[in-house]
């Protein structure tokens, strides 16, 4: 059994364990290790360790580290027992703000000139992929900090007193955090599809993003238009044992991504499913030799979207026009 000690990592208690090889009995597993590494391991000066990194159980995936098992049950009881609050801005707690935004603080500030821009462009993007298939449209915008927004692009510089930040990740400049690792090796007892995006959500998908609009209260979209019309685009279907946890809607363009829009079942958030589905997406990216990596916005002051400013080789947009490197916010490992 694993005892768990709040916010510090579950111990082992002892059990009876029997090596057959050996036929020999031990009090725990890290006495059955310490009998094994002096029978094996004749050289060692100590033949003590780490049980959780040495021993190996079989779970759905095959072998795995102990270790991994015990992440994957303390995620699970701190989600059962300890709290944590967010500073908020009214604005979505997803990838992207898909909320309706008051015209005053949308990039409207030169008046017509503006909006007829983003009818060219929003335009532009749509012909380009309806006549031949091509990206070049859909990378301007968005190095233009743009952002898709169900059927047209959008921009804004302002939300109430929050300040939005353009977020994006220089991908050769891409390395995995301790806690992304973490997030990786949670999950991988999961299943994940990559198929192509379809007109609307089915069935699983709907009743998903149902379960996920609870979250977000207030702030949540009546529907989300998917991304169509360009045959690169993909979805990231995350399953457990059958039954979907997890979808994520993924644009590609010549040399860029961009993660459109996630959902998962909130019972299961300490697998943080949104972060892993966004990990897979830069995978997937960086396995394309694209070139960077969209992930919305966050804001100049702390908000629920920080977990976006914890990547490396993140970059930012000045709104001048120019991308420049954003320092990374650091973790906050002190529950991992």
């Amino acid at each position: 059994k694993l005892w768990h000690r709040g916010t510090k990592k579950s111990v082992l208690s002892d059990c009876e364990c029997y090596l057959s090889d050996l036929e020999v009995n031990a009090k725990s597993l890290n006495h059955a290790y310490t009998i094994a590494s002096k029978r094996f391991e004749t050289k060692r000066l100590a033949n003590t360790g780490n049980v959780f990194i040495h021993v190996y159980h079989y779970g759905k995936k095959g072998w795995e580290r102990l270790e991994w098992l015990r992440e994957r049950l303390d995620a699970q009881f701190e989600q059962r027992y300890v709290k944590t609050e967010a500073h908020e801005p009214a604005v979505l707690q997803g990838r992207s703000p898909l909320v309706e935004i008051p015209a005053t603080e949308v990039e409207v500030a030169q008046g017509e000139a503006t909006l007829e821009l983003q009818t060219d462009l929003e335009k532009t993007f749509e012909q380009v992929i309806s006549e031949n298939g091509a990206k070049q449209g859909f990378d301007e915008l968005m190095e233009q900090g743009w952002y898709h927004y169900n059927t047209m692009f959008i921009r804004y510089n302002k939300r109430r007193s929050f300040i939005p930040i353009p977020l994006r990740i220089r991908l050769d400049h891409f390395k995995l955090s301790k806690s992304q690792r973490r997030v990786l090796r949670l999950n991988a007892d999961l299943d994940m599809e990559i198929l192509p995006v379809e007109a609307k959500m089915d069935c699983e998908e709907l009743q998903l993003f149902r379960r996920h609009k609870i979250r977000l209260g207030a702030n949540a979209p009546e529907e989300v238009n998917l991304p169509t019309g360009n045959p690169l685009n993909k979805k990231f279907c995350v399953s457990e044992d059958g039954r979907l946890v997890a979808a994520s809607y993924f644009e590609i363009g010549c040399k860029t991504s961009y993660g459109y829009y996630g959902i998962f079942d909130p019972e299961i958030e300490w697998r943080s499913l949104g972060i892993f589905t966004m990990l897979k997406e830069i995978e997937y990216s960086i396995k394309h030799h694209l070139e960077f990596y969209y992930l919305g916005y966050a804001f100049e002051q702390p908000s629920s979207l920080d977990y976006k400013k914890r990547f490396y080789g993140l970059e930012s947009y000045s709104w001048s026009g120019m991308w420049k490197t954003y320092p990374r916010l650091m973790e906050d490992t002190s529950r991992h």
